[in-house]
Order: C-alpha cells, then structure tokens, then sequence
C-alpha cells in the first residue's frame, strides 16, 4: 500500500496513517518506516517517539473544552443514574408493589431449575439460574426515568435556542461572501460540463 506523503499536514497524520498500514498489513510498523517518517519530514515533531511532545499533545487534548465537557457529562450522567435507580427502587416500585397485593419487584423471579427459593438471594445462593424479571421490570422503569428526562432537557434546550432544533423550524443563515463566490464556481464549472 502506497502512502501519498504530501497530502499529510502534519507528523501525527503521517505516522497515523503508516501505522494503519501495517495494522491492515499484520504486522506492527517497523523501524524503517518510521525512520522513513523522521527523513521526509525533519521538521515536524515525531509525537510517537517523544514522550514529551506526546504528553504535550494529550495535555492539549485533555483541556480542550469538549474533553472536559464530556468527562463532566460522564460524572453528572453516573451521579444521575444513581439518583433514577434510588427512585424507582425506593420510591415508585415500593407504592406500586402495594397497591398490586404487596409485591416486592427485587425478589420477583422464576426458577430456571429444580427448587423453590423464598427469596432471589436464596435462589443465587444455591446457585440455581434464575429469570429476575422483577429487576429486569426496574431497569426498564430506570431507562423510561432517564429517557424521558434526557428529552425534557433537550426540549428545554431547543426552546431557550440554546440547541440546534431537531424538530426543523430553524433556518439556515445567510450564505457568506466566501460561500456565494464558492457557488458561483461551482455553478460555472457545472455549465462546462464538469461536476
């Protein structure tokens, strides 16, 4: 496989794209290839042979605010979960487990093999397979919770324009200098006969 070394911008792209090479070939770059790397672009900084440069890359990354937006995302969206699971679990199954003939939906269960076990615990204890389909019956209540709150959110956010709207209404803006020249080209190269 050829590698078209001026379409690259940077070392990070080169180097990238040499490893992909040797990935789909099977075999691990060598040093050769890399050496290759350093030898057609001397200037550029090599970020897979210095672990400084490499850090300094990821640092960047790190900080960037969609990384950080996401590790925040990720902290809140567990923190969430916890709070949705609390509920439905201590909150909505116990009042709906009553009003149902006092049904508790931890130890709703079927027994896949011989026995009968007066408790879910029991039942794993002694290491028969079960059905827990009353936990299966609270995720689905967990997953409905968060859902419906993830579309609140958004909703919200569409609303304050905050978001993009998924629901259309929102129109384009204006097209730019730049892109009425740019279509202006491509319309005339259009009417030559080129696409």
């Amino acid at each position: 496989m050829a590698v078209r070394f001026s379409a690259y911008a940077s070392v990070a792209q080169l180097v990238e794209q040499v490893t992909l090479n040797h990935l789909v070939l099977g075999s691990s770059p060598s040093r050769g290839s890399l050496a290759l790397v350093r030898k057609l672009h001397p200037e550029g900084d090599d970020i897979m042979m210095n672990p400084v440069s490499f850090w300094q890359n990821f640092k960047k990354f790190a900080i960037r605010g969609n990384a950080m937006d996401l590790a925040v995302g990720v902290v809140v969206g567990g923190a969430f979960g916890k709070i949705v699971t609390s509920l439905v679990n201590d909150v909505l199954l116990p009042p709906l487990g009553l009003l149902l003939g006092r049904v508790d939906f931890r130890n709703l269960f079927l027994v896949l093999g011989s026995g009968s076990y007066n408790t879910l615990a029991d039942a794993k204890k002694a290491g028969v397979p079960v059905l827990a389909y009353g936990a299966f019956f609270s995720s689905i209540m967990d997953f409905g919770i968060i859902a419906f709150s993830i579309f609140m959110i958004l909703r919200w956010l569409e609303k304050f324009r905050l978001l993009p709207s998924s629901m259309g209404g929102l129109e384009d803006p204006p097209a730019t200098r730049s892109e009425r020249l740019l279509e202006e080209i491509r319309n005339e190269l259009r009417g030559r006969g080129g696409r």
